[in-house]
């Protein structure tokens, strides 16, 4: 069964969209059927609807529910193997 991913960032629709693409790649890579929600913090609530995880660029205050992994590595670079190896530990759950 296909898991939902959303991924959140805040301010600006080209962080999610990055973070997105490289998880679908991953995702792509290692056979896992999942979907990608993407957008700003100010959409989370639209977005997280139906997700089975939340990746996010900036805190995420709410309690959704559901697990959130913090992907700014993403973007530093440092620590990216780990959060990359966190949310493939879910997706594969």
């Amino acid at each position: 069964m296909a898991k939902k991913v959303a991924v959140i960032c805040g301010a600006g629709i080209a962080t999610s969209t990055y973070v997105a693409g490289k998880l679908e790649q991953l995702c792509k890579e290692r056979g896992l059927d999942v979907h990608f929600s993407k957008g700003l913090a100010l959409e989370a609530d639209r977005l997280v609807q139906g997700a089975d995880l939340i990746v996010a660029t900036t805190p995420i205050t709410k309690d959704y529910g559901i697990p959130v992994v913090m992907a700014v590595s993403f973007l530093t670079g440092i620590g990216e193997e780990e959060t990359i190896q966190q949310i493939l530990s879910f997706l594969s759950e």
